[in-house]
């Protein structure tokens, strides 16, 4: 996960150096380049950081629920339709509500 997740941080500071470099001179005039050098690495390093923490965790509950699903298959298929489809409507249900109540607020 650590190899993903610092990979994922080169892409990151590849692409960035490109955007940078792709700035007009302009930009540079109003801003100082190590206070935006310095902004870019913080930001990259907190987003590696919490892809390297979390990525593990995010594929064991994905293994997780796969695995609960074909055992539930596997016991009575009936049952894990009928639980598979209530949690569809309950989570339709919370996210109809969900937007009403986040108009009204």
């Amino acid at each position: 996960m650590a190899t993903t997740a610092n990979r994922l941080a080169k892409t990151l500071r590849t692409n960035i150096s490109k955007k940078i470099n792709k700035l007009p001179l302009k930009y540079f005039d109003r801003h100082s380049f190590g206070d935006i050098l310095s902004r870019v690495t913080n930001d990259v390093d907190t987003i590696g950081m919490s892809i390297s923490q979390n990525l593990g965790t995010f594929i064991s509950a994905i293994a997780l629920l796969i695995s609960c699903v074909v055992m539930m298959f596997y016991t009575n298929w009936i049952m894990a339709i009928t639980s598979i489809l209530t949690s569809i409507i309950g989570f339709s249900f919370m996210f109809i509500i969900l937007r009403k109540i986040t108009k009204i607020l």
